[in-house]
């Protein structure tokens, strides 16, 4: 599924980007969390993945068809953590004890 996103310059659906970027974004933070030389490297990688994923989602359509492609990669970009969303919750007072329960 990695090769058929990335070899090709037409991507096959969005589902199937967002469900690579997932996958690649917890193996590169998987990678990341050890010690050595190409942790911040695969960090970089990391992040690429969730900028990837989060174009991914705003590139969906608003009216989905219900197919398991489609259901997948919106619960795996629910799921995956973005720093960004975090952050913001965290800093506005009024929503931040609501997103930490």
């Amino acid at each position: 599924m990695c090769e058929r996103v990335y070899s090709n310059e037409h991507v096959e659906s969005v589902p199937v980007y967002i469900i690579v970027n997932v996958i690649l974004y917890y193996l590169f933070q998987e990678y990341s969390a050890g010690e050595g030389s190409d942790a911040s490297n695969y960090q970089q990688h990391s992040e690429r993945c969730q900028s990837n994923l989060q174009t991914g989602l705003k590139a969906l359509s608003l009216l989905l068809p219900p197919t398991q492609e489609n259901i997948v990669a919106l619960l795996l970009g629910v799921i995956t953590p973005d720093p960004k969303r975090r952050s913001e919750l965290l800093t506005n007072g009024r929503y931040s004890r609501r997103a930490m329960r």
